[in-house]
């Protein structure tokens, strides 16, 4: 009987999890979505700096050295740009 009951316990942790994993990718899912609304408003040959379409696409950029940079989307993507 016993190990029945920690059977079953562990079956309900995983399914836990599984649930969790599920929220997640969905959570996930809704964020591309957003950002791909975000872009296809957005006109494909942009001519000048938009500062609110990169607030709402971008986490941070830091300077790596003298020519590069590293930009971190809000959705985890990382870019390096170099100089030229």
């Amino acid at each position: 009987m016993g190990s029945h009951c920690l059977a079953k316990t562990k079956l309900m942790a995983k399914k836990a999890e599984l649930e969790r994993t599920q929220q997640g990718a969905s959570a996930l899912e809704e964020r591309l979505k957003s950002i791909g609304s975000i872009l296809e408003e957005t006109s494909a040959a942009l001519a000048d700096f938009d500062e609110l379409t990169v607030r709402q696409l971008v986490s941070n950029i830091k300077v790596l050295d003298r020519d590069s940079l590293l930009v971190r989307f809000k959705d985890g993507t990382e870019l390096v740009r170099q100089k030229g």
